[in-house]
């Protein structure tokens, strides 16, 4: 839970949308106010199951925070280290495989 930024859209889990979560800090480079509900799957570890754990995924080329989702034993990888694919493939939530997977990310520039 955050509380000490101004313009805040939540200042706790409770006050966001189904999963979301609120988050401290957001990025004035995308127009986020100082907190803000993120998408996402799960808030804390136990959500996530057995084996499982929440983390947070980022967009691919900006670094922005792309929400929070289940990490488990079932995903193709679990860190970046794990994509053995070359350079820029990264492990990243696939909301089209409803998964962790390895993706090569191109960033354009």
């Amino acid at each position: 839970m955050c509380a000490a930024c101004e313009y805040d859209s939540c200042f706790a889990d409770s006050q966001c949308p189904g999963e979301d979560v609120c988050v401290c800090g957001g990025q004035a480079s995308v127009g986020r106010p100082p907190n803000y509900c993120s998408q996402g799957g799960c808030r804390v570890d136990s959500d996530c199951g057995p084996g499982g754990y929440c983390s947070r995924s980022y967009y691919p080329c900006s670094g922005g925070l792309a929400g929070y989702y289940c990490r488990t034993p079932g995903d193709e990888c679990t860190s970046d280290a794990q994509c053995s694919s070359g350079l820029g493939s990264v492990c990243e939530w696939s909301a089209t495989s409803m998964a962790w997977t390895c993706v090569q990310q191109t960033c354009p520039g």
